[in-house]
């Protein structure tokens, strides 16, 4: 497939992987007139948040409900319609979702909002006033870390190692997730806090303490869904997006290898045989698969190193039941004692269980934390190897969906910046084509 364009096309780039960072990382490419080729190895678009049918109702395995919307708002916004429009286009809309329901270990119940306000009063009715006044200040106190993480892999891309060690040393507060819920003023409260390690698919007692700012984060931006419950509208969204744009999409086609010549990307090659000419390749798929089938040896040393001491992060077992029930989605997490979630998600005629007590190994979760000093030892958007990039839950963005999006955003600037350098782009077109960023391979903030 060929862009329309003066002089000579543009040469091919190369995304493998079809799901949320490989879509995001496609759109926003092919915006900028590259031709791209996006190759998935299973028969749809969108990783676990792909759509299905279980009878007569559409199911996907993404959550429910999704925070952070900055992300995709930006991806909507730099590769066509903004996300409110597109959603519009389609009868759907992005709302506010209702406050989720904390079942405790003990039986307890609590509905917890995000808005700071109401979330103290919600608590001081539950626990009193001073239970309220230190959780609010214990969560006033990750706000200054959050703005400490933003320019650290999220919005701009981090690719000196020294200065993320360095990062990860200053980063506060110290200590591990575990350690930091020993600071709640309530059982339950430290509950809610181990939670996210293992909603990150990691333990609480090897997460560095930081990665807790997921609850400033929903306090600061809330927490949203679409109307229907559905999360994968917006896969469906962005699969028509990328074919308005004309980016050629290889289902059931595996890649086997990232064909090189002196240290450069040229191509790749199925895992039929066939080889495909390339400019460049962003790889979404899990670092594993990049260093031990993809790329041979010796390339990616620094990579491959850092994985000896990774392992993949724990994923929920996700199950599906046809109910009758009516109403706006509703969403509950129970809590064991050592905080372990079972999420569950109501919508219309369906039920949906994320359950992280039977969470088992999934690269595609990226690494799970064992110390703070794995920030630098997380995949870096630029490779060792010219021409290849990395996007998806291994980056040091950060495996959550919004970071995952936000992912695509920073491999795309990444390779277009190395068509300009190295002189495989028409500059002039490049020029004409290409937002001008703010700063050296920056996005938008989230």
């Amino acid at each position: 497939m060929e862009q329309p364009s003066r002089g000579r096309p543009d040469p091919p780039v190369v995304v493998i992987g079809g799901g949320l960072a490989g879509l995001a990382t496609a759109a926003r490419l092919a915006k900028q007139r590259f031709t791209v080729q996006l190759f998935e190895a299973r028969d749809r678009l969108g990783g676990d948040w792909a759509p299905r049918q279980l009878g007569s109702i559409t199911v996907d395995d993404a959550p429910a409900v999704i925070g952070l919307p900055a992300p995709w708002r930006d991806l909507f916004r730099k590769s066509g319609r903004p996300l409110e429009t597109e959603l519009s286009r389609c009868g759907r809309a992005l709302e506010p979702a209702p406050a989720p329901m904390y079942v405790f270990a003990d039986g307890v119940t609590l509905t917890l909002p995000t808005d700071r306000g109401e979330q103290y009063d919600a608590l001081a009715a539950a626990y009193g006033a001073p239970v309220a006044t230190t959780w609010r200040d214990l969560l006033d106190g990750l706000d200054a870390t959050w703005q400490a993480l933003r320019p650290l892999g999220l919005e701009t891309e981090l690719s000196d190692r020294r200065h993320a060690a360095r990062a990860a040393r200053q980063l506060r507060p110290k200590g591990t997730v575990a350690d930091l819920a020993k600071q709640a003023p309530h059982p339950h409260l430290a509950a809610v806090i181990r939670s996210v390690a293992w909603r990150q698919g990691s333990a609480p007692e090897r997460t560095p303490a930081w990665c807790a700012v997921d609850l400033v984060i929903a306090r600061t931006f809330g927490r949203w869904s679409i109307d229907n419950g559905r999360t994968s509208v917006l896969v469906d969204a962005l699969t028509e997006r990328l074919q308005l744009r004309k980016v050629t999409v290889h289902l059931n086609t595996e890649i086997d290898r990232i064909l090189l010549t002196d240290g450069r990307v040229t191509g790749v090659r199925t895992a039929s045989g066939r080889s495909i000419a390339a400019a460049a390749v962003v790889c979404t798929a899990d670092p594993w698969q990049l260093t031990d089938r993809l790329v041979p040896q010796p390339e990616l040393g620094r990579l491959r190193r850092d994985l000896r001491g990774l392992a993949p992060a724990h994923a929920p077992l996700v199950r599906h039941e046809r109910t009758g029930s009516t109403g706006p989605i509703q969403e509950t997490i129970a809590l064991d004692g050592s905080g372990v979630p079972v999420i569950t998600y109501v919508r219309p005629g369906l039920r949906t269980t994320h359950d992280f007590t039977t969470a088992g190994p999934e690269p595609a979760w990226g690494p799970a934390w064992t110390r703070r000093s794995d920030l630098a030892r997380r995949a870096t958007t630029t490779t060792d190897v010219a021409g290849l990039f990395i996007a998806g839950a291994a980056t040091v963005a950060g495996s959550g969906p919004p970071q995952v999006v936000q992912s695509g955003a920073l491999a795309s600037a990444a390779c277009a910046d190395y068509a300009e350098r190295s002189g495989f782009r028409d500059k002039e077109r490049l020029l004409e084509s290409r937002p001008r960023p703010s700063g050296p391979r920056r996005s938008s903030h989230a």
